[in-house]
């Protein structure tokens, strides 16, 4: 890992793409959790790459297809819509760097969250215009941008994948580029040709002497083709599960950036789920412990599973919410129907449960988001459809915390105990990444593994006569001619051999239903392919179905066992987790209160470094200590404003401060004093005014146009420097007040005589 530094030399606007009407036309882009703003890690990979693009251009003496180009293609991955090759069918080649969000500092995070007023300071409004070919302002183009102060320094975490590289030349080779590329950056962000954006990239993961060096002559790319044949798996189809016991390991995950997990695609807009599929897990976390166990052989067997990441609450895993719980429409009391084991009244109107997760008796909604983004064309430097223009994901909240469990025989676990150690569960306590476009501003999660354990036993309500199942993930089927089936049938005789009992569904007289079910469809993308995969069709999670025994009574332990084993295809990748009889789906009703919001975890990480020097250390928080001064200026200046229009805007109050009336001093005297206050630019040059009070003392036909207090009052504001910030009852930013004394005192006085002024022409 390493850090990229991006510090601001002017004010900077990253859009939003929306605003405040009738006030603001453009909003900055602010960060979720802490409300700051940020700059997106897409925003830098593509300023980025068109600087490393450029640097390499020049390498190549203006040659678009050369070596130092497609050292470009490696790291910041291929473009298919700007591919240099005739060959269609290529899979696009995946980046090996990735870029994640940059931030203000952790220190900086901590003090703005604890001052408000230093929060706000971090933008203002700024006003422009649109001119015409004559250089004269539009009509109707007048509008308001937000814009983040200069000054500003955040960093952003780099990660470069250097299994690809085959010696350490490369790896510098690689680090080279990148260098060079940072050093070319100017500006970035919203009108970055009017001003603002200008900036500086800092990468100090290799010195300037040793980039100069490598720039001269680049290493031979490493062959991505032979090191993803060196990686194929290989396992033993005929090789039979292990008998032995399971053990499970709680995974807790915390989302560091959005994750998207793609759903489908409507329109310009990506769709997520609201949870993580095994499927992405397990990739992950197999490929955490080395290469010396096979662990693909027991995935193919399904003796290692990894269950879907639900949401968690007081370290709890949530469940999908059953498809049989209703409830009474336009009644949100939390009171729930069951409609397996109760029927719908005549006089009530039910709506079923369609999305949510249980845990205990609270049924929570993961919060998703939805971020707009823009594909720049090269050429215009703008969005446009040739690119994909504007496009819009959405994807898991950043701060969000779910929960999977890693289900493993206890024999892989002596055989990882033997590699890894006594403690061989910590390799999880990691950082990885999932889902849609992770190489940037999406699919960071920080992973954290709990201690292993044996199942404890699910609690099973003790019915001999009927079985109700609860598919608490996506189930897949297959019919007696291995078609894919979502036909309650094949459940049935699924059940059937692992059980050993004959079951038909449940007919009642009454209207209690014993089959709600809904079908789904899992589709995907095979990286290492660049292919679609087939399709998963099968029963979606959250159906319900009671059958009756009608010979065999149930046993306990074979449910126990076919619950930890699950049911169907693809049991390693989350598929097939079921409940059977549970407490929830035995009840005619239950209270269940809907929370409506989650505690979104933001934890404030330092970013730790080996190559970084105490001077350098030193001359980071020199720069955040010099950005919280900009922002205290501008917060008190705030103050200043607000205060004094407070004291002038009423008359009465403003007379009795000021020792004015309705006729002294005169319009002239007032504008006299304001035309000497404004040469009063420090707390230095007030003998200015000071020798304007004495001389206007001396003139009698001069003094008699002021009330004594009234000069007074200037008097004592001169000589008492507290007096100003007194009177304004300014006290959080005393103490770097001084250098803004004679703007205080400017401030006050200008507001006073503006209302003055406007009383006086009523």
């Amino acid at each position: 890992m390493q850090k990229l530094e991006i510090t601001f030399l002017s004010d900077w606007h990253i859009g939003e793409g929306s605003g405040q009407p009738g006030y603001i036309d453009q909003l900055v882009r602010r960060h979720p959790l802490d409300d700051l703003p940020y700059v997106p890690a897409k925003t830098i990979t593509g300023i980025w790459r068109d600087a490393c693009e450029q640097v390499a251009f020049g390498l190549d003496n203006g040659s678009t297809n050369g070596t130092w180009q497609t050292w470009v293609d490696l790291l910041f991955g291929d473009q298919p819509n700007e591919r240099r090759t005739n060959s269609p069918d290529i899979a696009p080649q995946a980046a090996i760097l990735t870029i994640r969000t940059a931030r203000f500092p952790a220190t900086l995070r901590k003090q703005l969250a604890n001052s408000p007023a230093l929060k706000k300071a971090l933008t203002f409004i700024k006003p422009s215009v649109r001119l015409d070919e004559n250089g004269q302002a539009i009509d109707n183009n007048l509008h308001f941008d937000e814009v983040v102060r200069a000054g500003a320094v955040l960093e952003a975490r780099i990660y470069l994948d250097e299994q690809v590289f085959t010696n350490d030349a490369q790896k510098q080779t690689a680090y080279a580029l990148l260098w060079a590329g940072a050093q070319t950056v100017e500006r970035l962000g919203g009108k970055r040709r009017r001003g603002l954006g200008r900036c500086q990239f800092k990468f100090d993961a290799i010195k300037k002497e040793e980039a100069l060096k490598q720039l001269q002559q680049p290493e031979e790319l490493p062959n991505l083709a032979q090191l993803s044949t060196q990686s194929e798996r290989k396992f033993t189809r005929d090789k039979p599960s292990n008998p032995d016991a399971w053990i499970e390991i709680p995974l807790h995950l915390t989302l560091k950036s959005p994750v998207i997990i793609a759903q489908g695609e409507f329109g310009n807009v990506v769709e997520s789920r609201d949870y993580i599929p095994g499927t992405h897990l397990l990739a992950a976390i197999t490929k955490l412990f080395n290469h010396q166990l096979n662990l693909f052989n027991h995935v193919v067997n399904g003796d290692i599973q990894v269950s879907n990441a639900y949401l968690e609450y007081d370290n709890k895993r949530g469940l999908p919410v059953p498809m049989a719980l209703f409830y009474k429409k336009d009644d949100n009391s939390g009171e729930v129907y069951n409609r397996l084991m109760t029927t719908q009244a005549a006089e009530q109107q039910l709506k079923q449960h369609r999305n949510g997760y249980i845990i205990d008796t609270h049924l929570f909604k993961t919060p998703l988001q939805l971020t707009t983004h823009g594909t720049i064309d090269d050429k215009s430097q703008r969005p446009t459809e040739t690119v994909g223009g504007v496009f819009s994901f959405e994807a898991i909240k950043t701060g969000t915390c779910l929960q999977s469990v890693l289900k493993l025989r206890q024999s892989i676990a002596n055989q990882l105990k033997q590699t890894h150690g006594n403690n061989w569960w910590q390799v999880l306590n990691t950082d990885i990444s999932i889902g849609k476009s992770k190489k940037d501003d999406y699919g960071w999660i920080e992973l954290k593994a709990a201690n292993p354990t044996k199942p404890s036993g699910i609690t099973i309500e003790n019915h001999k006569s009927e079985l109700t199942v609860w598919l608490c993930s996506d189930l897949l089927l297959r019919n007696s001619r291995l078609r894919p089936s979502t036909d309650i049938t094949d459940l049935q005789k699924e059940l059937e051999n692992h059980l050993g009992i004959s079951l038909s569904p449940r007919n009642t007289a009454d209207e209690r239903l014993s089959v709600l079910i809904r079908t789904t469809r899992t589709d995907g993308w095979h990286q290492n392919w660049g292919k679609p995969h087939s399709s998963y069709i099968g029963l979606a999670a959250g159906s319900c179905i009671v059958f009756e025994c009608k010979q065999g009574e149930l046993d306990n332990n074979k449910l126990q066992a076919l619950m930890q084993r699950g049911l169907g295809e693809r049991r390693a990748e989350g598929f097939g987790e079921v409940r059977f009889n549970p407490s929830l789906l035995n009840k005619e009703t239950a209270a269940l209160s809907e929370e409506k919001q989650l505690e979104l975890k933001d934890e404030f990480f330092e970013i730790k470094q080996k190559r970084t020097t105490t001077i350098r250390k030193k001359h980071s928080a020199s720069l955040t200590k010099d950005f919280i001064s900009i922002l205290k200026t501008a917060a008190l200046r705030e103050e200043i404003q607000h205060a004094a229009v407070a004291l002038s805007a009423d008359k009465n109050k403003r007379h009795d401060l000021f020792g004015w009336s309705s006729d002294k001093p005169s319009n002239s005297q007032l504008g006299g004093l304001r035309a000497i206050l404004t040469r009063m630019q420090t707390e230095a040059d007030k003998n200015k005014v000071q020798d304007w009070l004495e001389h206007l003392r001396a003139t009698d036909n001069r003094k008699d146009k002021w009330k004594p207090e009234g000069l007074k009052f200037i008097q004592d504001i001169l000589e008492k420097p507290n007096l100003i910030w007194e009177i304004l009852k300014i006290k959080e930013f005393n103490p770097e007040a001084t250098e803004l004394w004679a703007e205080a005192v400017r401030t006050l006085f200008a507001v006073a005589m503006h209302y003055e002024q406007r009383d006086r022409e009523l």
